[in-house]
């Protein structure tokens, strides 16, 4: 699978990117053993959202996951959940000898399609955190979809205050779940190749009126 080449971030300003996959149809994907097709967790699997925030009180290790679809194990595999994600050892020692913060690991059991077990993954768990998305830095747009269609509204960018950001490589924003990392971790990443990892320049990143309109709400109420 390609990996991400460096040029993208000599070419960006930007002090935050999203980590994220490629979402590639060879790419292995996984999802939490006991949830159903689109990820709906309930008494038999645990919530990923805790996961993701390093709350493992009440989970039982290792957190095992099953294979859903793909063949191709690489370096970052998406499990279904959109906000969860499980890395490789090589991955995992990276962020480890360049000591990147604000991340940590918890053990994982995958078992893949053919009822055998693969090793050399570990969930990846956020601990850094930030205030929450701040919108009015993001740039508001019009677009048409068909012609004489409705106009819909959309923002470009993703920001955070930097003085409510805890410093860390990787972080969440408050009320929100995908993971933001720093111009540092985003330069180690790239440069170590890594498969299906794909990071988004959060200044370039495109959300319409609805999904703004739940980041502004989430951001009120924490106001």
């Amino acid at each position: 699978m390609e990996s991400q080449s460096a040029s993208s971030l000599s070419n960006s300003t930007s002090p935050f990117w999203v980590f994220q996959t490629r979402l590639s149809p060879k790419a292995a994907r996984v999802g939490l053993k006991g949830s159903g097709a689109y990820e709906e967790y309930g008494s038999d699997s645990p919530d990923p959202r805790k996961l993701l925030q390093g709350e493992f009180d009440s989970i039982q290790m290792p957190v095992e996951f099953v294979q859903r679809s793909g063949a191709v194990f690489g370096d970052v595999l998406d499990t279904s959940s959109a906000i969860l994600f499980l890395i490789s050892e090589r991955l995992l020692d990276t962020l480890e000898s360049k000591r990147l913060s604000g991340w940590g690991r918890f053990n994982v059991k995958i078992t893949k399609m053919n009822g055998e077990h693969i090793t050399g993954y570990h969930g990846l768990c956020v601990t850094g955190r930030s205030g929450p998305i701040d919108l009015s830095k993001s740039t508001r747009m019009e677009k048409r979809f068909v012609h004489d269609g409705p106009i819909s509204n959309f923002y470009i960018g993703l920001s955070v205050r930097p003085d409510q950001w805890d410093g860390s490589d990787f972080f969440l924003p408050q009320g929100h779940f995908g993971i933001f990392i720093s111009q540092r971790a985003a330069e180690v990443l790239i440069n170590g190749e890594f498969s299906n990892l794909f990071l988004q320049d959060a200044t370039k990143i495109e959300i319409d009126e609805v999904t703004a309109q739940v980041i502004s709400r989430r951001s009120s109420a924490l106001s």
